[in-house]
């Protein structure tokens, strides 16, 4: 909230003082030609296809998911480091044919290319499921009565009130009269808590059968789950290298964060039960792989961070130098991006303690 919008580097940034005191932004003159109609996709994002779009014109197109960051200026006012704190946040997707947007900017989308005379062609792949069949077992106040009617007019909507208004109950409400699968995104635990408490007393169901994704929880159901933000993005960033990794190795083994022990004890034993001659590729954090892991058949290691210490370093090389003879050579490999002098220093220190250790055929690229 009261964060402005960013602004596009043009005529203005180079001349800030021609500025409109109302700040509005003057459009650049676009001589190019422009399509009738553009395409989009409204899926889990707004997809907006490229073809015949001028550049200055998609360059447009991304700045409507782009907002000044409020870190960057509260850093700034308190004369701390904005060396790692990005002044604009861009939530645009580029894409090779598309440019994917939040799906609450279809309006200023459709706004933008309304100036150019150049009308959107929508084409919605938004997937409902099965109806819930849930009904609200409960009775709205004149107010939360007033702001469910204004947010069931709409597909996207923003309630904003002060506590003790009911903001869950209507989120309930909302549920309830929906009926399609629902996602529920929390940030702290007593307001995951607070929903799941809700959800079952209004819609009358049992608290298990609401999934939970966090705090320590991974039991969501595809139909309504109550979720919080960090758990989600952890989860998304592990898929994504599991879907790129998967087609190279018949059997990958995933060790993560959060699994309960009834899940890793199956792990273990699909694990086990790899055959001899056949590749496997475990991919894991170092919870789980330093001490009391070791599998003789692993000949590669690979270390997607960089480490500092060395007897970290040790425990990892030694889940493929278990004590089985004959060991096969392995490289140990470490990667690093200059992002910041902590992960440089821990990449120079990790690097020295591969190349001074004795273990046969450890190499660093």
């Amino acid at each position: 909230m009261g964060v402005r919008l960013s602004e596009p580097v043009d005529e203005d940034e180079v001349a800030p003082w021609a500025r409109l005191p109302s700040r509005a932004h003057k459009r650049v003159p676009i001589t190019d030609r422009f399509p009738t109609t553009v395409r989009a996709v409204l899926a889990q994002r707004l997809f907006v296809k490229k073809a015949g779009l001028p550049s200055p014109l998609v360059n447009q197109i991304k700045r409507l998911a782009a907002f000044q960051n409020p870190e960057f200026y509260k850093k700034q006012s308190m004369r701390l480091s904005t060396a790692m704190t990005p002044r604009v946040i861009t939530c645009a997707e580029d894409l090779p044919e598309h440019v994917g947007l939040p799906r609450g900017r279809r309006t200023d989308l459709e706004a933008l290319l309304h100036e150019y005379d150049v009308a959107v062609e929508v084409d919605d792949q938004r997937v409902n499921g099965q109806p819930l069949g849930f009904s609200f077992q409960g009775k709205l106040t004149r107010v939360q009565q007033k702001a469910a009617v204004a947010l069931l007019e709409h597909d996207i909507g923003v309630f904003v009130a002060p506590p003790g208004v009911g903001k869950t109950v209507v989120g309930t409400y909302l549920v309830a009269e929906r009926g399609c699968r629902t996602l529920i995104l929390v940030h702290r635990r007593p307001l995951m808590d607070q929903w799941i408490a809700q959800l079952s007393l209004f819609l009358g169901i049992e608290p298990k059968e609401i999934g939970q994704i966090g705090a320590g929880k991974k039991t969501g159901n595809g139909r309504l789950d109550v979720a919080m933000i960090q758990s989600l993005i952890r989860k998304e960033k592990v898929e994504d290298i599991v879907a790129q990794l998967a087609r190279f190795a018949r059997h990958l083994i995933v060790l993560q964060g959060g699994m309960g022990a009834k899940e890793r004890r199956a792990v273990k034993e699909r694990f086990a039960a790899i055959p001899e001659g056949e590749e496997r590729l475990v991919l894991a954090t170092g919870r789980y792989i330093g001490e009391g892991f070791d599998d003789a058949r692993l000949d590669t290691l690979f270390l997607a961070l960089p480490v500092s210490w060395k007897g970290t370093l040790v425990q990892y090389t030694d889940v493929c130098t278990g004590s089985i003879p004959p060991k096969p050579r392995f490289a140990s490999s470490t990667t690093s991006t200059a992002m910041c002098r902590c992960c440089c220093a821990c990449s120079k220190s990790g690097c020295a303690a591969t190349e001074a250790s004795d273990t046969p055929g450890a190499r660093r690229r």
